[in-house]
């Protein structure tokens, strides 16, 4: 096999030397073709500018090389097409399945090309997907109990699926703490999750699983699409990790794998330092052997037990995902309080809120100025759109607690004064202190000669200035003079093509909503057009990043006018209510930990932290919304 991988490795670099960006993408994609292939496969190459119909000879040796086509014949039909992604939709996509998708590429194979059980790659439904974790119980029960393995045959019976050969992996969660892992290879589906439940059991890594623990254990099961995309240039240059994907790091003989469930137990600050633990923790390599090695993603089925055993909940990366949140105003109201009682909650005696709580550990930070001031000031507006008294409350003794010490006059140096003290003034206005809402924005006139130009404080500031009683002849002067400096830079950045952070400018919407309705359409249409295919919002426009806090400060705005902006706010408000810690998705979360964190919301994919004005953005949205 060594010798066809490595001529077919030369005679793929010739023949698609034009597409050069996306060569070893290609590559590997032909290689894995050419062992699953028939002789009525047809697959068609679209990348910008170059569009081709490759086919195999028969008989046909894995690693064979495809035949390029002069034009798609008349009896042929396309059955793959591997294109550069984009945000179209395939034409009749209903005929055909999405076998892989990244930022650089997508790959689509035709229902019509398979007769009988499809493969896994085409994913489970959720029957398979609940008789697959009750053969990982069933499994787990009879090894803890009696020391035996299922008999052979109780798989006698089950559907084809269950015969179909993969790689998968089983994990084990209790009481929040993962417990085991066990990766089985190129085993049958029904065969490989009872041996990869039991291997986990006994993963020299943790404890051993026992019996009476068994009704605390949630089973998650990982099945490994078998088409595997080698880590292009393009993605490492951009130090993109995929949260949703499965990583193979392979060097030689050694191998190792993190799957999805990695960013609930683990945190990386970028690609390099991922692939360096990937090699080092999980292939059992050397730094010499690192750059050798070769980098594979590739998609994963990924699912988990609810805590009540009665279903299969599909994950998203590390996320629990659900379609049905938007479509159901009880539990929207449900989440949304729980957002409003996690704050107060963890509200400290003095009137605090502690700015970032850890998921994983329970520590937390002691306090930011800015984010304390805004989050109140959400907790505020909701507390008094629904008529819930404890939220205000809650709002006022953190009114009085930044009041303290930042009024008349700071007692001490705090970053971002300015800016906390535009959302203090929204926060007195909503309390009905108007007294103390003017002198702020007295002292923020002051300041502002001094101030360098940021788009947040700026506009947060004009914003607050607008809503100010007029009796204040400089609070219109000002708040037209920031409006226009806002207006010119915003126009700059967009004319100059730089990279624009969406968050950073997302207030210009509110700022603008009354006094130049025609421009703050303009960067609210901008916004949508940035809105990715799971409803979040990246962090710029060069990013596909996408965390909580960003996304719930494009929520609020977006929530000015829901009638026009209701599609967009829909998928916005499910990805944002799927982030938040309920009790379905704080199963890798310590049970001593868990009173600390429900009701908030996860940072990002990567981070598992909490931070208030995620809760504060998701909440100015609804009481704008309500």
């Amino acid at each position: 096999m060594g010798n066809n991988l490595d001529i077919y490795n030369r005679i793929v670099t010739v023949i698609l030397e034009y597409w050069n960006p996306y060569r070893q993408i290609l590559n590997t994609f032909f290689l894995w073709l050419s062992g699953i292939v028939t002789d009525k496969d047809v697959i068609l190459v679209d990348f910008p500018g170059r569009k081709a119909f490759f086919y195999f000879e028969f008989p046909l040796r894995y690693g064979d090389k495809p035949k390029k086509m002069k034009a798609l014949l008349a009896d042929k039909e396309i059955t793959f097409i591997i294109r550069r992604t984009i945000r179209e939709k395939l034409f009749g996509e209903a005929e055909w399945v999405k076998i892989f998708g990244s930022s650089e590429i997508e790959v689509f194979e035709n229902k019509k090309r398979v007769n009988g059980t499809p493969p896994l790659r085409w994913g489970l439904n959720e029957n398979d997907k609940r008789l697959a974790l009750k053969i990982a119980r069933d499994a787990l029960e009879s090894f803890l109990e009696k020391g035996e393995r299922l008999a052979q045959n109780y798989f006698t019976n089950l559907n084809p699926y269950f015969y179909l050969r993969t790689d998968l992996d089983v994990a084990l969660w209790v009481g929040g703490y993962l417990r085991g892992s066990s990766v089985v290879e190129n085993r049958n589906l029904g065969e490989g999750i009872a041996e990869a439940v039991i291997m986990a059991s006994r993963d020299s890594r943790f404890k051993p699983l026992v019996i009476e623990e068994l009704p605390h254990t949630r089973i998650e099961i990982t099945i490994m699409h078998n088409l595997h995309i080698s880590l292009s240039v393009n993605e490492r240059k951009r130090n993109v990790i995929y949260p949703e994907k499965g990583y193979l790091l392979q060097h030689r003989l050694s191998k190792g794998w993190y799957l999805p469930e990695v960013f609930n137990v683990r945190h990386f600050r970028n690609l390099e330092e991922f692939l360096i633990n990937l090699a080092q923790e999980k292939a059992r390599l050397d730094r010499s052997a690192i750059q050798k090695a070769d980098v594979f993603i590739f998609e994963v089925d990924d699912f988990i037990e609810s805590t009540d055993r009665s279903s299969a909940l599909v994950l998203h990366g590390p996320i629990v995902k659900s379609n049905s949140l938007t479509k159901n105003s009880q539990i929207i109201n449900q989440k949304l309080r729980a957002a409003a009682d996690w704050l107060c909650h963890i509200q400290e005696s003095d009137g605090n809120l502690p700015p970032i709580i850890s998921s994983l550990t329970g520590k937390q930070t002691q306090i930011d100025w800015p984010r304390l001031a805004f989050t109140a000031w959400a907790l505020a507006e909701f507390g008094k759109v629904i008529n819930e008294k404890k939220y205000t409350a809650t709002a006022e003794k953190s009114f009085e607690y930044l009041k303290k010490f930042l009024l008349p006059n700071p007692q001490f140096k705090i970053p971002s004064y300015e800016l906390t003290l535009s959302y203090l003034g929204q926060l007195a206005l909503v309390l009905k202190k108007p007294k103390d809402a003017t002198d702020v924005a007295i002292i923020i006139l002051n300041n502002l000669n001094q101030l360098n130009f940021e788009p947040i404080l700026f506009a947060q500031v004009a914003s607050f200035l607008k809503v100010l009683p007029k009796s204040y002849e400089n609070f219109l002067i000002t708040f037209e003079k920031l409006a226009l400096i806002l207006k010119e830079n915003f126009e700059k950045n967009l004319r100059d093509g730089h990279e624009i952070n969406l968050a950073v400018w997302a207030e210009l919407v509110n700022t603008f909503t009354d006094t130049d309705k025609e421009f703050s359409d303009r960067v609210v249409d901008w916004m949508k057009k940035q809105q990715l295919p799971s409803g979040a919002f990246p962090e710029s426009t060069t990013s596909n990043f996408a965390y909580t806090r960003g996304t719930g400060k494009i929520l609020e705005v977006l929530a000015l006018e829901p009638h026009k902006n209701k599609e967009s706010i829909k998928n916005v408000l499910a990805w944002l209510l799927e982030m938040q810690y309920d009790e379905e998705n704080m199963f890798f979360i310590p049970k001593e930990i868990q009173l600390r964190i429900v009701g908030g919301f996860r940072h990002d994919h990567f981070n598992q932290e909490a931070w208030i004005d995620a809760a504060g953005h998701v909440l100015l949205g609804a009481a704008r919304l309500v």
